[in-house]
């Protein structure tokens, strides 16, 4: 009996770490794979399976959403990183994925990861010349990175978020070259979307209008362009447009069997908005903490942020309406909270910041 005991357990653990492994996610809905990868570059992802014997296999890298490392395989540095990183904590987070990316025991998927990481740990503690020079060290590492459109986003982003409008489209216009070059014709439609942001930058709504339109049944950079059209119809104030695109966006997802949160968030703070402008304040909250409430599944991004300042905003407008005492005292209090999570995540420049704060100290 104890022998059999014994064999139990080591089979258990066995078993436990047969099943720890690097997970590649497709953007198709093709079931997760689980899988050792052994080397990757922004064209393909080479990883190992084991059927009695470890078989390698390729996937077509443009196919792949998101690689999650098997922190069974990492070094202890990645993983105390990766804690930091989620918990807010830029700057230590940044100091080990360094490490990680000198570490000579260190897997190319660490060391990629551990690169872009410390990309989105800059941008996120509102460094724009911290997340450049990341990018750069990123790219002179590894010229075919599995994550250089990303690292590219982030250059656009990075510049537009200190208002250099001339490196935003140098950045563009870059990637659309290199897209070209490399034939990758993603690459290229992901920068004529993102060249949007540039006209939104200089408000010229209606013009990154008509390029997200464009897009809007393309498979690869569809949902970003509808994103963008969100955007703008709310700030032309095109509420009838702003409501019947929610509404349709939001029906389409339901019938997806692949989510996009940040879609959805993007849909679900359009309706809030309408719903906001239309007095209907209490829908408007319930819409905006849609989006608030996927952060756990979804991370950091621009709907994100949008979702807790607007939400917090509009904490704030039922606060002023409330007679109640302790009702009032409630909502301004939410959001107090939701204001310390957008600066929390996103920084004291967040674009949403301001007006949360004047909503707060208009509450007595």
């Amino acid at each position: 009996m104890k022998n059999m005991l014994g064999i139990s357990i080591l089979l258990a653990l066995a078993a436990s770490e047969a099943a720890a492994q690097d997970v590649i996610r497709y953007k198709d809905g093709t079931p997760d794979q689980d899988c050792e990868i052994v080397a990757l570059n922004y064209r393909q992802v080479d990883y190992d399976i084991v059927v009695g014997n470890k078989v390698r296999q390729q996937a077509d890298s443009k196919k792949v959403s998101e690689i999650i490392v098997d922190r069974n395989q990492s070094t202890f540095e990645f993983n105390q990183a990766s804690t930091a990183m989620d918990g807010g904590a830029w700057d230590d987070a940044i100091d080990k994925f360094e490490r990680v990316k000198r570490d000579p025991r260190a897997r190319d998927l660490l060391k990629q990861t551990a690169a872009i990481n410390i990309v989105r740990c800059q941008y996120a503690k509102d460094s724009s010349q911290g997340c450049l020079a990341s990018i750069q060290s990123l790219r002179q590492a590894k010229p075919d990175s599995f994550y250089y459109l990303e690292s590219a986003q982030y250059e656009i982003k990075a510049c537009l978020a200190k208002g250099d409008v001339s490196g935003a489209q140098a950045a563009v216009n870059a990637l659309q070259a290199k897209g070209n070059s490399e034939n990758m014709p993603d690459w290229a439609k992901a920068a004529d979307v993102l060249s949007g942001s540039l006209l939104e930058l200089q408000k010229k709504w209606r013009e990154a209008l008509t390029i997200y339109r464009k897009y809007q049944t393309d498979k690869d950079a569809g949902d970003d362009a509808k994103m963008g059209e969100l955007r703008c119809l709310k700030e032309t104030a095109d509420w009838a447009g702003l409501s019947v695109r929610s509404e349709a966006i939001m029906g389409e997802l339901r019938n997806r069997k692949v989510p996009n949160d940040r879609l959805s968030t993007s849909a679900y703070n359009a309706h809030g908005e309408v719903n906001l402008n239309g007095g209907k304040i209490k829908e408007a909250l319930l819409d905006f903490m849609q989006g608030v409430t996927v952060f756990s599944r979804s991370g950091a991004s621009r709907e994100h942020e949008a979702s807790l300042g607007r939400a917090g905003y509009t904490c704030t407008r039922i606060a002023l309406k409330e007679t109640d005492p302790a009702k009032k005292s409630l909502f301004k209090q939410r959001a107090l909270d939701l204001r310390s999570d957008l600066e929390r995540q996103y920084g004291k420049n967040s674009p949403f910041l301001q007006e949360l704060v004047k909503g707060i100290q208009e509450v007595k």
